[in-house]
């Protein structure tokens, strides 16, 4: 399979999550029922601005070896996220909504990475 065709979709989730964190972090936290502050949504922002930096990444070169790299960082970040709602319940809903999303992103990754010859 090429490379760029098996990153498509990864990509498009990962641009698609992205731009929706930073153009409406207020909503978002809404959402997962997180009382919005500033640093919540400097949070979600910086989030949404590093999925939709993945995501473009794939798009500019989509490679294997960027496949395994976003897809490390996606199961790193929902690793960190049920961390964070162990440790804080306040945060629970919110830690496990983003854990679930980065696991299917991440999963999805490598699952495509298998398929690519580079």
């Amino acid at each position: 399979m090429r490379a760029n065709v098996a990153a498509r979709p990864v990509a498009a989730l990962d641009v698609m999550t992205g731009l929706l964190l930073v153009a409406v972090p207020a909503r978002v936290l809404h959402a997962v029922a997180v009382e919005r502050d500033a640093r919540a949504t400097v949070l979600v922002r910086a989030l949404g601005a590093r999925s939709t930096a993945q995501g473009v990444a794939l798009v500019l070169a989509p490679r294997r070896h960027l496949l395994v790299a976003v897809g490390a960082v996606d199961l790193l970040h929902a690793t960190t996220m049920v961390a964070l709602a162990v440790a804080r319940p306040r945060y629970r809903r919110a830690a496990f909504s983003s854990a679930t999303l980065a696991t299917i992103s991440g999963s999805l990754s490598l699952i495509l990475a298998r398929g690519v010859r580079t």
